[in-house]
């Protein structure tokens, strides 16, 4: 089947074979590095958790069927580990505490390889004092491109966060135990890191939404468009909607 541009929204996202497609697996390669940043949010002056030096991290990037190789070397006064959310990928590689490997200690780096066989929108992020770390900007997303991309004018990134901010409005670092048993860590602050703020009228666009908050949870309204869900989670929907 042969999706011309106009049929891309409606339906090529949700349909495009790429097995028995011949391919080379490219190595990309990246180094990450958990430093505490400084930002501004919700209008204060914030020092909050980053990586390379900015807040959130930068964007990787690989096409499906590539093989990730990252290197995360450990700039914090504290454990790190890093959590590739939602791909399928190799258990020892998977970056969570005891489970997989031990935490990364101050000024000690760690490789991560494994191979990426799914496309789809996903994320990355600390697995080690998550409650804490996440919530203070320790992610960034992480994008698996198909062989055969769809056509569009724009692949935009949108990561949805919220911080709990004290009366002063910097991130609050008390944790209460009704933050772990019942009523989560629900952030006072919201906003929407956007990879991309403008677009011309007519543009046809790719939007990723990813949550990284810890325990919030959304719901969006998109006015002045049309558009379809093509895909949740990563992965594509049998028929968009």
């Amino acid at each position: 089947m042969k999706w011309t541009r106009r049929e891309t929204l409606g339906g090529g996202l949700a349909a495009i074979a790429v097995a028995g497609m011949p391919s080379v697996a490219a190595a990309q390669n990246y180094v990450l590095r958990p430093e505490p940043v400084m930002t501004s949010l919700g209008g204060v002056r914030q020092e909050l958790l980053g990586f390379n030096g900015s807040w959130p991290g930068p964007e990787l990037r690989a096409r499906q069927g590539d093989d990730m190789r990252v290197r995360v070397e450990n700039g914090l006064k504290d454990g790190v580990l890093v959590h590739w959310h939602g791909l399928r990928l190799p258990n020892r590689m998977d970056g969570v505490n005891v489970l997989t490997q031990d935490v990364i200690p101050p000024d000690v780096s760690n490789d991560y390889r494994f191979p990426v066989p799914d496309a789809g929108t996903f994320w990355y992020h600390s697995h080690y004092l998550s409650y804490d770390q996440v919530s203070r900007g320790l992610f960034g997303p992480l994008i698996i491109d198909e062989q055969q991309p769809p056509d569009v004018d724009h692949d935009i990134t949108v990561q949805l966060f919220d911080m709990l901010t004290d009366d002063s409005g910097v991130y609050d670092e008390d944790t209460g135990a009704e933050q772990f048993t019942s009523a989560g860590r629900i952030g006072n602050v919201m906003t929407a890191i956007v990879s991309r703020e403008t677009v011309q009228r007519g543009d046809r666009v790719r939007l990723r939404l990813i949550n990284p908050s810890i325990d919030r949870v959304y719901s969006l309204r998109i006015n002045g468009i049309e558009g379809m869900i093509v895909a949740l989670d990563g992965m594509p929907l049998e028929q968009p909607r």
